[in-house]
């Protein structure tokens, strides 16, 4: 090997070396999916092997007069250490009473789930039931989380959003995530709401950030056709500061 060489082959290990080092990741926020070597510098007799997941069977089946229909728009959260949440939502029978209703499981290792007695919201005059809100026809409980807010007011620890007829999306608060008050008033006022959207806090942008999904015909009843106009998409708005009641419109 000639010196010229030997410099050469210095001076790009070096090159590589600093290229290597300054791959550096910030890992401040958040929970990182672990499933490659991308946050790995190296590794040594180990690998990565997904496993396939296993059914558990039911968790959560009819039990309950209010329970008759069980459908989509779930969330489950972790309240607590051991204190794992499940909100549903359902109907009583035939719908008669025109409502839907929120309900709550509980379970300390997501397992085994049960329904407690609040005794919060009655049905049918029966008030040991798991309701913690009650919906008219023309609106529904979208998702239910967990304000990670560090200047989050404790009554307000747990947020959900939901929507009336108007689809316009609204928000309820609550410091235990049984006992729920509302802001009436919409946080966006278009119709973003055509299904479970979803809050979070952002801890990079320091704002909230919600998903939802967009109509963009409304008022259209045949099926699609083709035409963009007739189908939904998938948006996301922000808030203009910290405070969850400055929405703006929404963007895609």
């Amino acid at each position: 090997m000639t010196m010229h060489t030997a410099i050469v082959a210095v001076l790009a290990a070096l090159l590589l070396l600093v290229g290597v080092h300054a791959q550096t990741f910030d890992l401040e926020y958040g929970t990182y999916l672990f499933h490659d070597s991308t946050l790995v510098q190296s590794m040594k007799g180990a690998s990565f092997e997904q496993h396939r997941p296993t059914k558990q069977g039911k968790i959560i089946v009819r039990d309950f007069d209010w329970e008759t229909v069980i459908f989509f728009y779930t969330s489950a959260i972790q309240a607590g250490p051991g204190d794992y949440r499940l909100y549903y939502t359902c109907w009583g029978p035939a719908n008669a009473e025109r409502t839907e209703n929120l309900c709550v499981a509980q379970s300390k290792d997501g397992i085994t789930w049960t329904k407690p007695k609040l005794g919060l919201i009655p049905y049918d005059g029966n008030y040991e039931t798991n309701i913690v809100w009650t919906f008219d026809w023309t609106g529904w409980p979208n998702t239910v989380n967990i304000d990670q807010n560090p200047a989050a007011h404790p009554d307000e620890r747990f947020i959900m959003t939901y929507d009336k007829a108007d689809r316009f999306l609204r928000v309820a608060s609550s410091p235990d995530g049984f006992k729920w008050q509302t802001l009436e008033s919409p946080l966006i006022a278009s119709q973003f709401a055509d299904t479970q959207t979803v809050p979070i806090w952002d801890h990079r942008l320091e704002k909230y950030v919600v998903f939802g999904r967009v109509d963009n015909n409304f008022n259209r009843h045949d099926e699609c056709t083709g035409n963009y106009n007739s189908y939904r998409s998938i948006e996301r708005t922000a808030t203009l500061n910290s405070s969850i009641d400055s929405f703006v419109n929404k963007t895609t």
